[in-house]
């Protein structure tokens, strides 16, 4: 076992070597292994890459002494490599100055591995290309003056989704969707969404640019109107929202997001005769979120955040003056073998200003597929004489999971759901919370798992069912 004493760097020009040893793995004090010491050529020669120096070549000795033992990096750092022509080939029907918008590279830039990495996703993020690869011409030469060539595979111009999706809380649904994936060769999205189904119908015109304002934000115009069928009303929205998004890294976003609607009642369930009000929502919408899972479709550790709040003002032509802050986290714990441990946290509540009382469509609801399983949709609060939900303004919603694989893309789960939804955060107790834990199945697929879950109330009060037997597409947060 050797341990390291002292790390230095002869002929670093480019870096300190502060700046050299915080990109190391290995510090004073470690244990050298052949992994770590790999690990670490490697790191220091991407850096370089960079940065134009692609033909670093980095060596290492070691120097045993009583003093210790001294791991040194000898760094001839080569010539400096800048781009010069970049070549597109491939596109059909996509404009050159709206690809070059996604290249991060301009003539003269120094060299960088990680931009050409960062183009090609970001090409692919336009969703106009079933591929997009960025070759270097001149790197294996070891040439001074690199070029790029992008090459590109379009999509076909008009793509059609077809789709039919069930779960218990929304019975059958089908969709449609109809997308122009590179509207004048600009990298714009035009698309119609339609969703037909026994409790909602909803049709919908998207607008997307991924270089709004000719900058590296995706910009989002949408129209809908939008019927939905509810545990004691039925609502009709109609409204229109723009929303910017900005991606800091694949892991890192924040959007924005302001949306007006106007919101229609009918079949209003309520034993004290009082009907909800039509009324318009007029709200800012900012949001992030963090995601460090090592899948999208099954993780197996690591943890994703979402957080962040509406606004609603009558200044901005809104019914209502309410802010409305909202939490999630999950995280995933993979376990001896097979086993993960998943747990979620929710949090949400709506905060109302002044006398306004806000109406049920606004309200937060509990209860379902995708919340605390074993109940009804909405099943979970405030309810009235006749057992139909209310709603709430203060949620807390806590689900943990235990998976394992049985054979190939099939998993068993256990799970235990735990919440509480109340008109307020001052009225939250150990008697608000409901509580319910179950089985399920789960087929994992490439966009998410199928899941068939029964859930079984641990509190059931008098005349509540046993449980409920659900069946839906997603993870239930």
């Amino acid at each position: 076992m050797l341990k390291i004493s002292q790390i230095t760097f002869e002929g670093a020009h480019r870096f300190s070597e502060r700046t050299l040893q915080s990109a190391l793995k290995l510090q004073k004090g470690s244990v050298l292994t052949k992994e770590k010491l790999s690990s670490d050529l490697q790191k220091l020669a991407l850096l370089y890459a960079n940065v134009g120096y692609p033909y670093t070549v980095i060596s290492h000795d070691i120097f045993q002494s009583p003093e210790g033992n001294t791991l040194s990096f000898k760094i001839d750092e080569g010539s400096e490599v800048h781009i010069q022509e970049i070549l597109i080939v491939g596109n059909e029907r996509s404009s050159e100055k709206s690809i070059l918008k996604s290249i991060l590279f301009k003539r003269g830039d120094l060299f960088s591995y990680q931009k050409i990495i960062e183009s090609e996703r970001q090409l692919r993020r336009t969703g106009s290309y079933r591929s997009a690869n960025i070759e270097t011409i001149g790197l294996a030469e070891k040439s001074s003056q690199v070029h790029l060539l992008v090459k590109l595979e379009e999509f076909k111009k008009i793509l059609m989704d077809l789709g039919i999706a069930y779960n218990t809380d929304t019975n059958f649904t089908g969709t449609l969707s109809l997308s122009n994936v590179n509207v004048f060769g600009t990298n714009k999205r035009a698309s119609l969404n339609f969703t037909m189904g026994q409790e909602i119908q909803k049709g919908e015109a998207l607008l997307r640019d991924p270089h709004f304002l000719n900058t590296s934000l995706v910009g989002t115009l949408s129209g809908k109107i939008e019927k939905q069928i509810r545990p004691g009303f039925t609502t009709v929205d109609a409204g229109n929202s723009i929303s910017v998004l900005k991606e800091f890294s694949p892991r890192l976003s924040l959007l924005s997001r302001y949306e007006i609607t106007q919101t229609f009642f009918s079949d209003v369930t309520d034993v004290t005769g009082a009907q909800e009000q039509d009324h318009t929502t007029s709200k800012f919408s900012f949001s992030t979120s963090y995601d460090k899972r090592d899948s999208f479709s099954d993780p197996r550790k690591g943890y994703i955040f979402l957080g962040g709040f509406d606004v609603s003002n009558k200044l901005i032509a809104s019914t209502f003056n309410f802010i409305q802050p909202r939490g999630y986290f999950a995280h995933f714990l993979p376990l001896i073998g097979p086993f993960t441990l998943m747990s979620f946290v929710r949090v949400e509540g709506i905060k109302v200003f002044g006398d306004d009382n806000l109406t049920r469509d606004r309200k937060l609801f509990l209860g379902g597929d995708y919340s605390i399983r074993g109940f009804e949709e909405d099943g979970v609060g405030p309810l009235d004489s006749n057992g139909t939900p209310l709603g709430g303004q203060f949620l807390l919603l806590n689900t943990v999971e235990l998976q394992t694989k049985l054979i190939q893309s099939l998993k068993l789960a256990l799970f235990f759901d735990n919440g509480s939804l109340t008109d307020d955060i001052s009225t939250v107790s150990v008697n608000t919370f409901r509580q319910s834990a179950g089985f399920g199945l789960r087929y994992i697929t490439p966009v998410g798992p199928l899941r068939l879950d029964y859930g079984i109330k641990l509190d059931r009060r008098p005349e509540e069912s046993f449980g409920r037997l659900h069946f839906a597409f997603g993870y239930s947060f």
